[in-house]
């Protein structure tokens, strides 16, 4: 049984060069939005920490850090209380954190210190921006079919293209 569908493509014909050049011109955009929703993927990634001691710190790191249990390995969340005494216990790194990224490479988690007690935060960005993709589906699919999707599509294109300008421009600190 032949379709709705199949029946208006069986009357469309076959698409001409126009048609053809206009679904590639679109596709082409979707190149810069697939890399973009795969960013978080590599700037959300963990990074190797420990705790930061500030200047002056009169302690070694062995007595201000424990161990992670079974191994000679620095907890990288926790320090001591009082470095004199361990029997008082440990608490979150107080000073911060040292970051020892690869490559050079920054991720979220160190440029915002997202590790440890708030590294849940890094998977709420994600969710996040993963909402904002569908309330944008959701607002911007209602205003093409107010004002066609033609304008819609230039107008988000022109933002797009203005915004990569934009941040790659932008003045590195």
């Amino acid at each position: 049984m032949v379709s709705v569908v199949d029946g208006a493509l069986h009357h469309l014909d076959k698409p001409g060069g126009y048609h053809v050049l206009i679904a590639v011109l679109l596709c082409c955009n979707y190149f810069p939005i697939t890399f973009h929703h795969l960013t978080a993927l590599f700037y959300a990634t963990d990074i190797a920490h420990a705790c930061r001691l500030p200047e002056g710190w009169p302690w070694h790191k062995k007595f201000s850090i424990p161990t992670v249990t079974g191994t000679s390995k620095y907890d990288d969340c926790r320090m001591f209380v009082d470095p004199n005494s361990a029997k008082l216990g440990t608490k979150s790194c107080v000073y911060g954190w040292e970051f020892y990224p690869q490559d050079r490479e920054w991720t979220i988690a160190a440029e915002w210190g997202l590790v440890c007690e708030r590294s849940y935060l890094v998977q709420m960005a994600t969710a996040v921006y993963s909402g904002g993709v569908i309330f944008g589906g959701l607002v911007f699919g209602t205003l093409a079919d107010k004002f066609g999707r033609k304008p819609l599509v230039l107008f988000t294109l022109y933002v797009q293209t203005a915004e990569i300008g934009r941040a790659s421009c932008r003045e590195r600190v």
